[in-house]
């Protein structure tokens, strides 16, 4: 522990060995880490600071010159010798209060209820009735990516609605393509055959 001389004060002042921090000669513990001042730490563990360190054993302190000419600052207060040594003792380690906790905001995605609605009447469109279903599957899509599109952060099925859409317009094709076929056989059966013999 090194010591210093206070002539305002008329105590010494003291280095705590373990933070540097200067306390006041009556002090029992540091009030900046709560160390005991009047053990002496073992060299070479942690907290053990050679006195060399902080200038040699014994130094004398002198307060700088005051100034007490016009428009001065104030001399600050002088406070009881000792500070807070009951609080040190009591509670040399206290640190205060945990800050609060405050959970990061989440905000789930759910799913577009157009992009379920598309996907199920585009599969409803080859097991059920064919042409209806496949005509909302390709709007109710269309309409359920333009929606996850402008807010991505809450909503999400756009693969849903892609694959809605993809079914929907491959059953129309296919409901075209069977209309066509069913009108070229009914239109051939009822043209006249034209024979050459």
């Amino acid at each position: 522990m090194v010591e210093y001389d206070d002539k305002d004060r008329g105590d010494g002042l003291k280095a705590c060995l373990r933070c540097g921090k200067l306390v006041s000669g009556a002090d029992s513990f540091c009030n900046s880490c709560g160390a005991d001042l009047k053990a002496s730490p073992v060299p070479g563990q942690a907290g053990a600071v050679d006195p060399a360190d902080f200038g040699g054993p014994r130094q004398v302190y002198t307060p700088p010159s005051q100034y007490t000419g016009p428009g001065a600052a104030p001399a600050p207060p002088s406070y009881p010798a000792g500070g807070y040594t009951a609080a040190a003792q009591a509670y040399p380690s206290y640190q205060g209060p945990p800050p609060p906790y405050y959970p990061a905001v989440f905000k789930a995605r759910r799913t577009d209820e157009l992009a379920i609605i598309s996907l199920i009447c585009g599969i409803g469109s080859f097991a059920v009735f064919p042409l209806l279903p496949a005509i909302a599957a390709i709007i109710l899509g269309l309409v359920s990516r333009d929606r996850i599109r402008s807010s991505p952060e809450t909503l999400e099925g756009e693969g849903m609605a892609l694959t809605g859409i993809i079914l929907g317009i491959a059953n129309l094709v296919i409901v075209v393509a069977v209309f066509i076929v069913i009108a070229l056989v009914a239109l051939a059966d009822a043209a006249p055959v034209i024979t050459m013999f």
